[in-house]
């Protein structure tokens, strides 16, 4: 039984329909070789799998009432990896970000002000700015992983797509391990 539709025709037609229905920004970062680096992310290392300009840019963009020295901050801590962490706090701490955004304090007119950073703009949803990243290499602790597509917000991951051609009515068992 022949195929008709390649994964490659299914992942394109993906992108298609989120930059052009959906206004995502759209990074192909496929390179030969897993450890090539610039791929057009922006990352630093392999490991890393937020995207760093677009992060800072995102959250200047929705907070444009802090100084830009306190975003910095906020954009390299959420960008690092905790060394140790109990996954369920981290994962807990996270989405306490997310979702409430995180306190910061700057200097202004002599005096300490509170404030609070969005991470996603919750109100305003159209101000995020959503990106589908396609062949993205990251090295994991053991092997390396591509996913097809990866949805971000603001930067941030916030889905894994791996599209998997069925052959022949069966399903590929180590597509599902993986």
């Amino acid at each position: 039984m022949p195929n008709f539709i390649s994964e490659e025709d299914i992942e394109q037609a993906a992108i298609k329909k989120l930059v052009q229905e959906n206004d995502y920004d759209f990074l192909n970062c496929m390179t030969a070789e897993p450890e090539t680096l610039p791929d057009g992310s922006g990352r630093d290392n392999k490991k890393q799998v937020i995207l760093p300009t677009v992060l800072f840019n995102s959250l200047c963009d929705i907070n444009p009432n802090l100084p830009v020295e306190v975003i910095r901050k906020v954009a390299d801590e959420l960008m690092k990896t905790p060394a140790s962490a109990v996954i369920m706090q981290e994962n807990y701490r996270n989405y306490n970000k997310l979702r409430n955004g995180i306190l910061v304090e700057y200097e202004k007119n002599g005096r300490k002000t509170p404030d609070r950073l969005k991470v996603i703009d919750f109100e305003r949803p159209t101000q995020n700015r959503f990106t589908v990243v396609s062949q993205l290499w990251i090295k994991g602790e053991v092997h390396w992983r591509r996913p097809d597509l990866i949805i971000y917000i603001n930067g941030l991951p916030g889905a894994r797509i791996k599209i998997v051609q069925i052959k022949y009515g069966k399903f590929p068992i180590n597509c599902y391990n993986n």
